[in-house]
């Protein structure tokens, strides 16, 4: 016959609020960007601390939906003054993926970044496409 369960205790709440919570950062712009344009976006932290591992990107052209947009972007962590590059690269550089696709898993950072509790995330948006285009970076990784 089968193996009995333990018996279910109550969920320790204060445990659970301080456990490795899996949590997507999802950062975009609130219209298309134009083509040739540059737009930056704001993400400011909840109270908890925020470990970045994976960064994901795709765009949405308007109109092309199928059709793929280039951008370039910059990630500053406000609260330490930190960008994570010296200019703003190409997503799919790092990602490996055509923009308009979600085909190959988010690209895992060589070391994990912590952004601290009630930060700002500033994201710079580049269109070097032809096309207007929502673009959407998703940041993955754990609040602790």
């Amino acid at each position: 016959m089968g193996q009995t369960r333990p018996p279910m205790t109550p969920i320790d709440q204060a445990g659970v609020a301080r456990a490795k919570v899996p949590y997507f950062i999802q950062i975009q712009p609130v219209a298309a960007v134009a083509a040739a344009a540059m737009v930056t976006v704001t993400y400011t932290l909840g109270p908890r601390n925020f470990w970045w591992t994976h960064l994901g990107f795709t765009t949405n052209a308007v109109g092309f939906p199928a059709a793929g947009v280039d951008f370039r972007i910059n990630i500053e962590d406000v609260g330490l003054s930190q960008f994570f590059a010296p200019f703003r690269f190409l997503p799919r550089a790092v990602t490996g993926n055509n923009p308009a696709t979600s085909d190959n898993p988010a690209f895992q950072l060589p070391a994990p970044w912590k952004f601290y509790a009630q930060t700002s995330i500033v994201v710079e948006f580049e269109n070097i496409g032809a096309l207007n285009c929502t673009p959407t970076l998703v940041l993955v990784g754990y609040l602790e």
